[in-house]
């Protein structure tokens, strides 16, 4: 029963596609205006992430969330920088010079993979789960000392280039095996804790565009009723997720989905043109048929020659 139960859990993970709107990250961030603190605290995060750049020399990041670094603070101390998200290929949950990492997740890129992590400040217990599984598990040395703003997608070191959606914080509350498949699942009982704050980048006031780019103050839904606020900066932008998430598009009128010169979609999924076929430029019909006297030699040709 178990088996079949974490199972369908990992169904429901692999199929997962956002509705309404993620945020879309290339080396900016979203920061919270106003400060919280974690110092001493049990707390949990969850969210989705889709990496969006594959890793070629093991050494890029991508941060989901963090707190505590500031730009020129170079002497921080062990314990109050928090950062959440992958180092490399790994996942980690980190304190600053006291940090969780898992094995290497090296596939883990245009997939949307669901993150879920905890600590225990009574034990020092931190969990991290991947699409519902736990995956690593160890005590820390101390418990986490930091406080400031969350920022969402970086730190001022450590950047991002990935699509976000659905995150959530959780403070003075350690999240369970049976919260995170919940969440997964999106079947969410009376059990499950109500977020501190829950960022879905779906609120209505986003939806005329001019809050897209860097600088401009922008309401983000809290899961308790109430509205924080954020503001990005940099290359970040909240995008709409169009056809089964796979295209996106910045807030406005979704296009037709394309896909590159040489290639058709009809199923969601790009295919090579067929021989005797081509597709020119960023396209969303069809492979057209070679003009007389012209022909394409292989399959996934952009022109006939």
């Amino acid at each position: 029963l178990r088996l079949l139960l974490w199972s369908a859990i990992l169904a429901l993970a692999s199929c997962y596609v956002p509705s309404g709107n993620v945020l879309m990250v290339r080396g900016g961030h979203m920061i919270t205006n106003n400060n919280f603190t974690l110092a001493n605290k049990t707390f949990s995060v969850s969210a989705w992430v889709r990496r969006s750049t594959w890793n070629n020399n093991n050494q890029d990041w991508d941060v989901i969330l963090s707190m505590g670094l500031d730009i020129g603070d170079l002497d921080i101390q062990s314990n109050y920088a928090l950062h959440i998200g992958y180092r490399g290929t790994a996942f980690t949950f980190a304190f600053w010079y006291n940090d969780l990492d898992t094995d290497s997740f090296a596939n883990d890129y245009f997939t949307w993979i669901h993150w879920a992590v905890s600590f225990n400040a009574t034990s020092k217990l931190r969990t991290i789960w991947r699409n519902g599984v736990q995956v690593k598990q160890a005590r820390s040395n101390s418990n986490f000392l930091g406080s400031g703003p969350y920022v969402i997608g970086a730190n001022p070191y450590l950047s991002c280039n990935s699509q976000i959606d659905d995150v959530r914080i959780f403070e003075n509350y350690e999240l369970l095996q049976r919260d995170v498949a919940a969440i997964l699942s999106r079947n969410e009982s009376a059990a499950v804790p109500v977020a501190t704050l829950r960022f879905t980048f779906d609120n209505p006031s986003l939806l005329n565009g001019t809050n897209a780019f860097g600088g401009v103050p922008i309401p983000v839904a809290a899961e308790n009723n109430s509205v924080d606020f954020g503001t990005l900066s940099g290359n970040v932008e909240i995008h709409q997720l169009c056809e089964g998430g796979l295209m996106e598009e910045p807030l406005g009128t979704c296009l037709p989905p394309r896909c590159l010169a040489g290639y058709s979609r009809t199923t969601g999924v790009c295919f090579p043109c067929p021989q005797g076929t081509y597709r020119a430029g960023l396209a969303a019909g069809p492979c057209l048929p070679c003009p007389a006297g012209l022909h394409s030699a292989r399959w996934g040709w952009a022109w006939c020659a």
